[in-house]
Order: C-alpha cells, then sequence, then structure tokens
C-alpha cells in the first residue's frame, strides 16, 4: 500500500517551481570582496532530530520550470543577485513561508551561513539567512498555510490510496529536486543565491550547479582571497569529480 502511495505521490502530486516565488533580482555587483570567517560553534541540523523511517517518509519530486540553463555558469551568474562562498553554520528547519513571507508549494529549508568571500553583489554582514528548495515537514506543518484546495487534492489523493487515516503530525514528506544536493553544517560552499529584500534571506538557486562544495586538502585552509590559494577544489555535483577554486573563479568572476 505504501508503493502504492509513493506512486500517486510522484505521478500525481508533482510540484512546479514557478520561476519568482519569493524571488528578487536587485542589488549590485562587488565582485572580489572578502571577508575574515570569525570564530564560530557548529549549530545544529534539524534533520537529526525528527524521527524517520521507511514507514513515515514520503517523496516528492520537484519539477521546475526555468528560463534559463542552471548548468551554464554565466547563465546562472547573471540571473542572480549574489554569488559568494560561505560555510554553513546550521540548518534550523523547514518552512513554506520563511523565504517569501508567503506560501510556497517547495518548502526552503532555512538557517544561516557565514560569508568567507563575495564574488557577486553587496553582502553588508559576514553571517547571513539562508533558505533553500526542497528540505523534509511533516504533512501537518506543510498544510499550515497551503491554500484549502491544495490541500483537498492531497487528501483526494491520499484517500484514493487508502491513507485516508494517516497521522499527519507524525508523517513527513522529504521534497527534492533531481540532482540535487542536501547540505552539510560545518562545510563550506559556493552559493548562486538570490537577496529576499523583503525577509533578508539568501535564497539558494541553480539545484546542484547553485551549491557547490569547497574541499579544502590535508593542511589548507581558507586565505583572506581565494586567488592566493591553489589547494582549494570545488566540487562538480554531476561527475562526483573535483575542479580547481581558483581557477573557476578566474574563468567565471574575472577581476
Amino acid at each position: 500500500m505504501k508503493g502504492i502511495y509513493k506512486a500517486i505521490l510522484l505521478l500525481l502530486c508533482l510540484i512546479v517551481l514557478v520561476s519568482g516565488c519569493g524571488k528578487e533580482k536587485t542589488g549590485s555587483a562587488n565582485a572580489g570582496d572578502s571577508q575574515a570567517a570569525p570564530a564560530h560553534e557548529i549549530g545544529p541540523n534539524y534533520r537529526d532530530s525528527l524521527s524517520l523511517n521507511d514507514e513515515n517518509l514520503f517523496s516528492v519530486i520537484n519539477d521546475s520550470d526555468r528560463i534559463i540553463d542552471i548548468s551554464d555558469v554565466n547563465q546562472l551568474r547573471d540571473a542572480v543577485t549574489n554569488v559568494f562562498i560561505a560555510r554553513v553554520d546550521s540548518i534550523d528547519g523547514c518552512s513554506t513561508t520563511v523565504s517569501s513571507g508567503r506560501f510556497c508549494p517547495v518548502p526552503d529549508e532555512y538557517g544561516k551561513l557565514t560569508v568567507l568571500q563575495s564574488l557577486k553583489g553587496e553582502i553588508s554582514n559576514s553571517t547571513v539567512n539562508f533558505a533553500k528548495p526542497g528540505g523534509i515537514m511533516s504533512i501537518a506543518e506543510y498544510e499550515k498555510y497551503a491554500p484549502a484546495e491544495l490541500i483537498e487534492n492531497h487528501d483526494k489523493h491520499r484517500r484514493e490510496a487508502g491513507l485516508e487515516n494517516i497521522d499527519k503530525s507524525s508523517t513527513y514528506q522529504r521534497f527534492f529536486e533531481e540532482g540535487d544536493i542536501e547540505l552539510e553544517v560545518g562545510k563550506t560552499y559556493l552559493f548562486f543565491a538570490n537577496h529576499i529584500p523583503e525577509t533578508g534571506y539568501y535564497l539558494i538557486d541553480g539545484v546542484q550547479y547553485g551549491a557547490r562544495e569547497v574541499i579544502y586538502s590535508e593542511g589548507s585552509e581558507f586565505v583572506n582571497s581565494i586567488l592566493e590559494s591553489d589547494e582549494l577544489q570545488l566540487m562538480n555535483n554531476d561527475t562526483k569529480e573535483a575542479e580547481s577554486l581558483r581557477s573557476f573563479v578566474d574563468t567565471y568572476f574575472p577581476s
């Protein structure tokens, strides 16, 4: 029965991420700005506090319509307000309203980042709030701010699957887009993001192309400018191979 429910949920409840949901494309470019990383303590990852198992966790695939080719670095760079390298200090939760202040059918994981270096756009603080499409939340929490017609539609599919008595408060949905990655607290990434002035959040865009891990070789560290280091590498989430971070920056963010 669970397999039937999964199939129905995946095939009939695909969520289309409409371009512009919670996005603003404002701000000026100020490439090459650098900020030193302050001392910090690793914060929480909300996923660790969830009681999940094969019986209470279902997957929902996000199918996003886009007007650009997000695998093209030039197009993605030009489409966002900010590009920066930052460390994930915490992943505090998952919400349908956090980034824009209004309901969006694809929820966002949210938390705090320490910005180590800005490549595009001005960032006034070294610590910023971020949101990234996807994540895990209970059905009850998801439906808290959802339109009535959306809830009715989802309930209809559950009835058809024989799951009309499901406990929404203890049943979870994992929202994800094919190819995307889950961020990890304490790791450093190159982010492509849009600043949302109304909420102050930086909304990570570009799926697996908009969040790429910066890899430190043994004994290496992040210096004041990435242009001073040849040791740092950047993960390609499609090929799972690493490339030179300095070469990437020189190519797409020339001074």
